[in-house]
């Protein structure tokens, strides 16, 4: 990610804190505007972890809607939870749900 940054002297990296607390754990900006949004999660197995991560990116969502979204994990994708959480958090969709190997892979 650092890598990524610096090799474009218009994208910058950050961590943000919502007005409520919640977090979310980088921001990837390019001219200073949100491309990427990231959770990073060992796993997303249990409920609270996953609300939490899910919350926060739907969050920071409604104001930056054209940011892209990811939560990355150990080993999960696709989680099994979607269809609970798809009624809750409306943007879910856009969320990406990847693993780390193959995050690195495609970044």
């Amino acid at each position: 990610m650092k890598r990524r940054v610096s090799n474009n002297p218009i994208t910058h990296l950050y961590f943000w804190r919502l007005s409520n607390d919640w977090e979310i754990d980088f921001i990837i900006t390019e001219r200073n505007i949100p491309i990427q949004a990231l959770q990073v999660s060992y796993s997303l197995k249990d409920f609270n972890t996953y609300s939490r991560e899910i919350r926060s990116l739907v969050q920071f969502a409604e104001q930056y809607p054209t940011c892209e979204l990811l939560i990355i994990t150990f080993d999960e994708e696709d989680h099994p939870m979607e269809l609970k959480t798809q009624k809750e958090f409306k943007p879910f969709k856009k969320i990406k749900i990847i693993p780390f190997w193959k995050w690195v892979i495609n970044s």
